[in-house]
């Protein structure tokens, strides 16, 4: 696979890849994409800044795209707050219109510090409640969660 238009990905995704300029995959793109395409596991490790987000996301996003079943979703943890505003801001910028935004969920910091273009919609929109007699900032035991469908 010598550029992202090679993968059999729907025309969608192909746009916004081509718009965001991804055209050459990466070596661990290059590796990663294609089995994880179709359903196998993938372990790699690579390098800082070596294209790791973008080949796991390209395969979720594109079993997405093909299953439209309502409430069908993908999970991506990451082990911290950074990486996951990282991976956020990709998936948001290939997403287009048939996908939903995505949610940005991090402990030990409040609503109001998150940053809005990040992704912390699933935060404004009411899943995360803070306790009202608590408004100083303070461990995030002091919060409610509440159970969210969708």
């Amino acid at each position: 696979m010598s550029t992202f238009a090679e993968l059999p990905l729907s025309s969608a995704l192909q746009q916004k890849l081509a718009a965001a300029e991804f055209t050459t995959p990466t070596p661990i793109q290059e590796q990663a994409i294609p089995p994880a395409m179709e359903g196998k596991d993938v372990l790699a490790t690579a390098q800082t800044g070596t294209g790791k987000t973008l080949a796991y996301l390209i395969p979720l996003m594109e079993q997405l795209l093909q299953n439209e079943t309502p409430g069908v979703a993908g999970l991506v943890l990451v082990p911290t707050r950074e990486l996951a505003m990282q991976v956020v801001a990709v998936y948001n910028t290939l997403r287009g219109k048939r996908l939903s935004p995505a949610a940005l969920v991090v402990g030990g910091l409040a609503p109001r510090h998150t940053n809005p273009d990040a992704g912390s919609r699933l935060v404004r929109r009411g899943v995360y409640e803070e306790a009202p007699q608590c408004r100083t900032r303070r461990a995030p035991s002091r919060h409610r969660w509440r159970n969210w469908s969708g």
